[in-house]
């Protein structure tokens, strides 16, 4: 029982430092011209991980935490994350939860989800377009930065599930 909790504080203390590194170090770096997502990428490994009420809880609490955060729009990202996180579950079956094709195929599907998410957000409230070339591109950058960021928080959840062993 204290494995499990222990299991639980070092998982949660992973999301928080996620969040940290994210306010204070990846949203004031820019990579290729785009930003990495360390909170989408902590949820999807969560997704990837964990049973289902785990990620639809870690969702909901993140997606609350970024709204808090980096949002103006009421309840954006709390949207934005149980969508991805509901559509990653469907994927779920498909890979096993160590495989590391399944690290880089859960990392794809978020950020692709995450950023039509986005883009459909930014067109209802603004009413603007933008090239689709330059989204796609976008969208490609976002991929390659966040799949390294993907195994580096899969390479911090694996010490962490051998520490509560």
């Amino acid at each position: 029982m204290v494995k499990k909790i222990l299991k639980a504080v070092l998982k949660i203390l992973i999301v928080v430092l996620a969040y940290l590194l994210q306010m204070y170090v990846v949203n004031n770096t820019m990579f290729f011209g785009v930003n990495g997502d360390l909170c989408l990428i902590t949820i999807v490994l969560i997704t990837l991980m964990e049973k289902n009420h785990v990620a639809y809880v870690a969702a909901i609490v993140c997606g609350i935490a970024s709204d808090v955060l980096f949002s103006t729009t009421v309840c954006k990202y709390l949207i934005i994350y149980a969508i991805v996180v509901s559509v990653l579950i469907g994927l779920k079956k498909m890979y096993k939860q160590d495989s590391k094709l399944a690290i880089i195929v859960f990392s794809v599907a978020g950020i692709i989800i995450s950023e039509l998410l986005m883009f459909l957000f930014n067109l209802i409230s603004t009413g603007e377009f933008i090239n689709i070339f330059t989204f796609l591109l976008n969208i490609l950058k976002q991929c390659i930065i966040n799949i390294c960021l993907a195994f580096v928080v899969y390479l911090l959840f694996r010490i962490c599930s051998k520490e509560g062993e």
